[in-house]
């Protein structure tokens, strides 16, 4: 990108350095998702992969003698192993089935569980300290959003909070999700130093592809810098991001191209649970139930950890379900140090879009038309998304 803020040769080139936007060029993106994603039970899972634990995998080195051994059948092939976990990624033959390798698999005495690699998907928004009048949220005036005028104090009291907030450190808050523009003037200063991690398409940087914002919307309204004189203030302002890209081929909404898998998503658990993550914030969800990311949403539990998970967006008729009867994981696993949001409006009313449950969601939080950072060529802020102020909750509980 030149001075005048144009893009050059398909590259972003912000603060000197360049970032290539990944997969903007592929023709055949369309295709992708049919060739990687197939159906098993109902669920979305990646096309032939499975995951497998072992009973007696007690170090790295047991783990490694029995993916050999069942390599050693012919019908498998060990992809990776999630050492964390204690979980190896298996891709099963052409001729097989994952039904049938599982089936053979849940046989063996040595097998612990095995299980599809379950797929998953960023929820869907669809919204459209200079801009801290349009932070509802944190203040409601009863400015109006969408042509609705709000109710006056429907809101998180954030004015009242910082009056009486005293900073007893700076909490890591991992943001799980499509990668964070952790170069973006209002979240720079909030960002673990490095480039964050990506489990899901094996190039180690987090920084998401142009246009891309789930992620990077996530992260501002978590911890955008206050009181910089300009743009918005997050929820934490004190907490520090790591950004963690779960998601493959960075598209990971609803109909999109792109996936999280569980095994991204476990590793990615493991890899916060180890790096002294606080908060998880988990804004995804619709996939299966799988055993391997309850064990990782656990461990972390076990180093003091909160996952905050959103409560879902309803199906296709875009209303809010009742996750007591219609289960959504992640924020569905029975483990105390889950919490589950649902969102609420600027009247203080349950948005039309938003799960709920009696016995499985835990609280509600500012989720319709919230304001925040997103991925521009020249660092902006937008009103783009409906995003549940989940993300802020873990600091303060």
């Amino acid at each position: 990108m030149n001075d005048s803020g144009k893009i050059i040769n398909n590259d972003i080139k912000i603060d000197g350095r360049k970032k290539n936007k990944k997969n903007e060029s592929d023709k055949d993106d369309e295709n992708k998702r049919d060739r990687e994603v197939e159906i098993v039970e109902g669920k979305e899972v990646v096309k032939g992969e499975i995951l497998v634990k072992y009973k007696s995998s007690s170090s790295k080195f047991a783990q490694k003698n029995k993916d050999i051994a069942l390599e050693g059948n012919g019908e498998v092939k060990v992809k990776n192993s999630i050492d964390n976990a204690k979980i190896s990624v298996v891709k099963i033959g052409e001729n097989e089935t994952i039904e049938s390798v599982m089936a053979k698999l849940k046989q063996d005495p040595d097998v612990e569980y095995v299980e599809p690699n379950y797929l998953y998907e960023v929820y869907d928004i669809n919204s459209n300290d200079t801009d801290n009048d349009k932070l509802w949220g944190l203040y409601n005036s009863g400015q109006a959003i969408y042509g609705t005028e709000g109710t006056e104090d429907a809101d998180i009291d954030f004015p009242e909070a910082m009056e009486i907030y005293n900073n007893n450190g700076s909490p890591i808050v991992v943001v799980i999700d499509t990668g964070v523009m952790y170069d973006h003037p209002d979240l720079q200063d909030n960002m673990v130093s490095g480039d964050g991690q990506d489990f899901a398409n094996g190039d180690g940087d987090a920084y998401p592809k142009l246009g891309d914002s789930h992620g990077t919307h996530v992260a501002g309204t978590i911890a955008a810098t206050y009181n910089n004189g300009e743009g918005i203030t997050g929820v934490s302002p004190d907490a520090k991001i790591i950004a963690l890209n779960a998601c493959k081929y960075d598209d990971c909404k609803p109909g999109a191209i792109g996936y999280l898998s569980t095994a991204a998503i476990v590793e990615s658990i493991g890899y916060a649970a180890d790096n002294g993550a606080r908060v998880i914030n988990a804004s995804f969800g619709g996939g299966g139930q799988s055993a391997a990311m309850y064990e990782a949403i656990e461990y972390f539990g076990t180093k003091g950890g909160l996952f905050i998970a959103a409560a879902g967006n309803g199906g296709i008729d875009q209303i809010g379900d009742d996750n007591n009867i219609n289960t959504q994981y992640p924020a569905s696993y029975n483990l105390d140090n889950i919490i589950a949001v649902a969102a609420t409006d600027n009247r203080d009313g349950l948005a039309i879009f938003s799960n709920y449950g009696i016995d499985s969601v835990d609280v509600g939080a500012p989720g319709v038309g919230v304001y925040s950072t997103v991925i521009e060529a020249d660092y902006s802020w937008e009103e783009i998304m409906d995003e549940e102020f989940e993300n802020g909750l873990g600091q303060y509980v």
